[in-house]
């Protein structure tokens, strides 16, 4: 049976209209259920490459619970190809200060993904050994509809619409669609990797910018694989980028959204082989991140360091 091993990893990307998080776990391949914490940051002004003065001391934090549920619809962890249904439920807890002392928060479900993977493996033989496990991997087509949130846009307690910092939700219906991969070599390096483009739709005159997710990821497993029945050991080095185009009012640009930025990320994962009651195997991770790059556009709030932790359930 091949033991696909995958490491989560967190950038919470917060837009000038739209607080909803597009994936708040990196995406990965094979058919899991799972649930992860992480949170995010965001402090300081910033205008294009450079910090500028901050006289107001805003400051904003998210923390955000993801539930993920994949159903095999076709195949199983053991064949190729496979196909999955799923959802992705966030649950949020944002806060937004001012003047180190107006603080105002929410809490709430945020956006819901439906999700649709198409899964397969490969391998490649190798040149002096001709064994067929040489280099193995698999690779997923993914495809997400996000369904717009049912209280955007609600008031607060005196009666102004929540800030952009504290929504729950874009209040938009979004579509994404990218890929991710998994390779593994008989020395026990892995490299993996994702990508995923958001397209996003017109809601009350407001259009959040397209962006773009991606991120390339370096493994080694520490102990054999696969070790029975406990699992291997894997830390992870790698970077995680993000590209925001400008959001849109009425047809205008607003020059205060969108940017650049990239991530070094660091983490670690133990793969369990065995769940005989829930499934096939399990595996517990948790990483850390790293702003080293930053371009925005205007002025905005600068991104800061992130954490995640978190379970998945390998399904039969």
């Amino acid at each position: 049976m091949n033991r696909f091993t995958i490491i989560v990893f967190i950038l919470v990307c917060t837009d000038a209209l739209s607080a909803q998080q597009h994936s708040v776990v990196s995406e990965t391949v094979g058919n899991y259920s799972g649930i992860h914490l992480g949170m995010l940051s965001r402090s300081g002004l910033r205008s294009g490459w450079n910090s500028i003065p901050d006289t107001m001391g805003a400051r904003s934090s998210d923390f955000v619970l993801l539930a993920t549920v994949l159903v095999p619809v076709a195949g199983d962890i053991t064949e190729s190809p496979t196909f999955a249904l799923g959802l992705e439920i966030p649950y949020l807890s944002k806060q937004f200060v001012q003047h180190s002392r107006q603080a105002s928060s929410q809490i709430g479900i945020g956006d819901i993904n439906v999700v649709g993977r198409y899964g397969f493996t490969f391998y490649k033989e190798s040149e002096t050994t001709g064994r067929r496990h040489a280099l193995k991997g698999r690779a997923d087509l993914i495809g997400k509809i996000k369904l717009p949130h049912i209280e955007d846009g609600r008031m607060n307690g005196q009666g102004d619409v929540d800030q952009v910092h504290l929504q729950l939700g874009s209040g938009s219906a979004d579509g994404a669609f990218g890929f991710a991969f998994l390779t593994e070599t008989e020395n026990y390096f892995m490299v993996h990797g994702h990508a995923m483009y958001w397209l996003h739709t017109m809601t009350e005159g407001k259009k959040a910018g397209n962006s773009l997710d991606y991120e390339l990821l370096l493994l080694l497993a520490t102990l054999p694989l696969p070790v029975e029945p406990v699992g291997t050991f894997l830390p992870a080095l790698g970077i995680k980028g993000m590209h925001r185009a400008r959001d849109k009012s009425e047809g205008a640009l607003m020059e205060d959204s969108g940017g650049d930025a990239l991530t070094l990320s660091i983490g670690i994962q133990s793969l369990w082989n065995y769940l005989p009651v829930w499934g096939t195997f399990f595996m517990v991770e948790a990483s850390y991140h790293k702003p080293v790059v930053q371009r925005v556009n205007g002025v905005q709030m600068g991104y800061g360091s992130s954490f995640s932790i978190g379970t998945r359930i390998y399904i039969k």
